[in-house]
């Protein structure tokens, strides 16, 4: 955690308990020991131990009132930071999942639009085959015209997305990089699926 950010919330604790009249309990600054169990489970035995070698030495429990030859287990009963971090997994992992979502459904709007305009230029596909067009040259030109369309929408959806958003330029390069490779590898199979066919099946589906 940065040093200056918790700093700074001692500081408005310190300023709320004096706002309401309270006084934040003085804690020892020296002669401290912090003993960590291994798990939840051993927390108990660890305490009775800790007490038990102390009062051993002739120290007295006493957390009421500090004084010589004293002392005074304090325990969390919550770890604040480990539950803050259990919380951001949760938001990380369901942040993940929701953009994996996406992208599956961007994957699958993408093809199926790719497979509607392929299907309403099939005879083209034919013609420009039998005319001397080879395969290669054909998924070109068809995949430079997804392409433009394809990028022109995202970065349409970038721009307006900017003042809108809080993230970085770099955050919504890699979402848009994502988006158009999402797209584009669900398309790619629909662009290569008329060039592997005769021209000569292709009119004939045509007509």
């Amino acid at each position: 955690m940065n040093e200056e950010l918790f700093r700074d919330f001692l500081a408005f604790v310190a300023n709320e308990l004096a706002h309401r009249g309270s006084t934040a309990a003085l804690l020892a600054r020296r002669d401290q020991v912090v003993v960590r169990a291994s798990s939840i489970g051993d927390v108990p035995a660890a305490e009775a131990a800790v007490e038990r070698l102390l009062r051993d030495r002739g120290l007295d429990r006493q957390c009421d009132e500090q004084r010589g030859r004293s002392f005074c287990l304090r325990l969390p009963e919550r770890n604040n930071f480990r539950s803050a971090l259990q919380e951001e997994n949760k938001i990380g992992s369901g942040g993940a999942f929701f953009v994996a979502m996406l992208l599956i459904l961007l994957a699958i709007g993408a093809a199926g639009l790719q497979v509607q305009t392929v299907l309403s230029r099939w005879r083209d596909y034919g013609i420009l085959q039998a005319v001397g067009f080879t395969p290669g040259q054909v998924l070109l030109y068809y995949g430079l015209q997804f392409t433009l369309v394809l990028s022109s929408g995202i970065a349409i959806a970038a721009l307006a997305s900017v003042p809108l958003s809080t993230i970085s330029a770099t955050w919504l390069i890699v979402a848009a990089g994502l988006a158009a490779l999402a797209a584009g590898l669900a398309s790619l199979p629909v662009l290569f699926w008329p060039v592997w066919r005769l021209p000569a099946a292709l009119l004939r589906d045509a007509a």
